[in-house]
């Protein structure tokens, strides 16, 4: 079965998130004590449609993903996702044209007795960082009862991380998440 088939027989799950711009002077000191993954992310059209390829380690393992998002009417993504074999993501390689490397810290968060875990991604360009929180919430309720922590910076529009991968500078991100 071809990979876009099986993509495409994969439930979607609904993604609702919130994403924040966060100053480097303010990430929590101790990033090392949390869970740390390092992800490199590729982008490719495929039959019209904008794909991921995801390569993620984490102590050491290294696992493939492929993976589509759509944005919908309410403002949140649906996403499908299938893990893929390190051959089939050397196949699909040729066709990438945009690059998005960053570091992904797993942070938990309780408020109110809801537990969160904030993904702290640090992506580095032109030897600037770039550093976003992102909380995604499994249903609405948590997501009102959201207390936004204290290092967080604003709220940043829903920008595409494509748009971020053929960004060329720390300035051009930046102005992307003021359009």
């Amino acid at each position: 079965m071809d990979l876009l088939d099986r993509l495409e027989k994969t439930q979607a799950n609904p993604e609702p998130e919130k994403k924040f711009l966060v100053e480097e002077i303010n990430i929590p000191q101790n990033l090392s004590s949390y869970e740390k993954k390092d992800i490199i992310q590729w982008y490719f059209e495929e039959n019209w449609q904008l794909l991921r390829l995801r390569k993620q380690t984490k102590n050491w393992e290294t696992i493939y993903f492929l993976t589509q998002k759509t944005e919908r009417q309410d403002g949140y993504y649906d996403e499908k996702e299938i893990e893929i074999s390190k051959q089939e993501f050397n196949n699909k390689w040729v066709l990438v044209h945009a690059i998005l490397e960053k570091n992904r810290y797993l942070i938990p968060y309780t408020i109110w007795n809801y537990k969160y875990t904030i993904e702290l991604d640090i992506f580095k360009w032109d030897k600037q960082w770039v550093i976003f929180a992102e909380v995604e919430f499994w249903d609405k309720k948590p997501q009102e009862h959201f207390i936004t922590p204290e290092w967080f910076g604003r709220e940043i529009p829903k920008v595409s991380n494509y748009k971020l991968a053929i960004a060329k500078s720390r300035e051009e991100i930046l102005v992307l998440l003021n359009s």
